[in-house]
């Protein structure tokens, strides 16, 4: 019986559409989101649809540091969205996210949207972009 195996494509390079190396370096200035410990804060990445990867949980911290590297191989242009999640035993809450247009090194505005629909925001990410 034949078996259809999957192939990765992902060393075939579009001519142009390099791609570049992000450190997920810190957050700073988000809410605390247990009642008795600090936030138990990771960070997702996506690009377009597709999670590229997170980072390991730093535990108990409202100011974490990860300085974690994501290597994007290549990229095609979609909007990079940073989605900070707080790790919780029962359930893993979204503290709130980053949406970049294009990767630059910079210290974002961690957005959250409230029940009745207003934008707070929760604090800051710095994110740097090896290009």
């Amino acid at each position: 019986s034949n078996h259809f195996v999957e192939v990765e494509h992902e060393h075939i390079v579009p001519k142009g559409q390099k791609g570049f190396k992000m450190i997920i370096k810190s957050a700073r200035g988000i809410p605390k989101m247990d009642s008795f410990s600090a936030t138990d804060c990771f960070v997702e990445v996506y690009i377009g649809n597709k999670n590229w990867g997170r980072t390991s949980t730093v535990n108990n911290d409202n100011s974490p540091y990860f300085d974690e590297e994501i290597d994007i191989p290549v990229y095609t242009g979609e909007p990079i969205e940073f989605i900070l999640m707080d790790e919780d035993v029962s359930q893993n809450r979204e503290i709130g996210r980053v949406k970049i247009l294009k990767p630059e090194s910079g210290m974002y505005k961690v957005k959250s949207q409230t029940s009745d629909g207003s934008v707070v925001s929760n604090g800051e990410l710095e994110v740097e972009i090896i290009k």
